[in-house]
């Protein structure tokens, strides 16, 4: 828009000018106030999971647990109790794991959000058939 109006002031159109950095001015109020609802939205977001995971980025996506967690359930021979799974998890992404995945949620302060991530993981991981969905619970 910027340069359409700067040619059309070139070439003497100057009600056309006005008209293009008047709608100029439109859609720099239209982004800030987008971006302002996005920024409320993130707020919110984080919020809604208990307000300890903050902004994205700040705690580890569900993604990053499916590995650790089909590793150790090789490693524990295919089957395991959940807490067994849990333990060899959190040993392999204890390095990784950031400060928001170590606190409790708010809404169930027995649980950690990491571990609340490899649940949640872990059900993903029956949805795309890497994992039986027919298991007792807790294993």
């Amino acid at each position: 828009m910027r340069q359409s109006a700067a040619e059309a002031t070139q070439q003497g159109s100057y009600a056309e000018a006005q008209i293009l950095i008047g709608m100029a001015r439109q859609l720099k109020q239209f982004i800030a106030a987008t971006r302002t609802v996005y920024q409320q939205w993130e707020r919110l977001r984080g919020e809604s999971d208990g307000g300890t995971s903050g902004p994205q980025g700040e705690r580890t996506p569900e993604k990053d647990f499916w590995l650790p967690i089909l590793r150790a359930l090789v490693a524990l021979g295919g089957q395991a109790r959940a807490s067994e799974v849990l333990e060899l998890v959190y040993a392999e992404m204890k390095p990784y794991l950031k400060p928001a995945d170590l606190r409790p949620l708010r809404s169930n302060p027995r649980v950690i959000r990491w571990q609340n991530a490899a649940h949640w993981a872990r059900l993903q991981l029956v949805h795309e058939g890497l994992l039986r969905k027919d298991t007792p619970r807790g294993v």
